[in-house]
């Protein structure tokens, strides 16, 4: 039984770290931030509900976007990435920071704050990140691009995976710590029964054998004799 509970430990043990490595790879991945050089793909719309589109403005890819409070690409950016170009609205890039591969992502740009006199509805998607500028060049490693859209359930997705398997596992974790402190005190118990049971049955041996001796003792007595100074002598005739 105990061998039992202990291989069942194990199991929730290793589930509970396979679920900790998962979260933690999930939680690793590269966010687009400051001074990185990432590609996106966007559409565009003069109305909040994506109705009327922007002639030419639809599942637009651009390219080695270098993400910069200023319009100029540094020259240790440009030698790596000749393409790359920081000549976008501010409020476009800065709504790009935080993204991550195959996010997506809805924003608004105020007339105000870009060219023209209409406010422009964006859907933005994080295609990849050719470069981090926390870790270097990530040409290598990022080497997948999001080919079709997510949506709001799929991204949601995911997360629910990690949450619910690590629910599961904590639920599995009571049901069989349950199980086992029944087991347990069930083996307690029958132990503690058995071990009445043999003491009982000492006792009862015992007093039969003490039985036993005082019968013996009882048939096998000898004549009790008297003692010396009672010992008579008959003189022969």
């Amino acid at each position: 039984m105990l061998v039992e509970n202990t291989v069942i430990y194990r199991k929730i043990l290793i589930l509970v770290i396979v679920l900790s490595f998962w979260t933690g790879i999930v939680k690793a991945e590269v966010i687009s931030d400051w001074g990185d050089v990432v590609d996106i793909n966007y559409s565009l719309w003069e109305d909040a509900a994506h109705t009327i589109p922007i002639s030419g403005n639809i599942d637009v890819d651009l390219t080695y976007i270098y993400l910069s409070t200023s319009s100029t690409v540094p020259a240790s950016i440009q030698a790596l990435f000749p393409q790359a170009s920081a000549s976008y609205l501010l409020k476009f890039k800065e709504e790009i920071v935080g993204l991550v591969v195959g996010e997506q992502k809805n924003f608004m740009i105020a007339a105000a704050d870009a060219y023209g006199d209409r406010d422009l509805y964006y859907l933005v998607e994080m295609l990849r990140i050719h470069y981090d500028a926390s870790g270097g060049d990530t040409s290598e490693t990022v080497t997948t691009t999001t080919q079709t859209r997510t949506s709001p359930v799929s991204d949601l997705f995911a997360p629910t995976i990690i949450i619910g398997g690590a629910v599961l596992a904590g639920v599995v974790f009571v049901i069989f710590t349950v199980r086992s402190s029944r087991q347990t005190q069930k083996v307690l118990s029958k132990e503690m029964s058995s071990s009445v049971i043999r003491e009982t049955g000492i006792r009862e041996q015992k007093s039969q054998l003490k039985d036993l001796r005082e019968l013996t003792e009882s048939f096998g007595e000898k004549p009790k004799t008297p003692e010396k100074g009672e010992v008579k002598f008959r003189r022969r005739r």
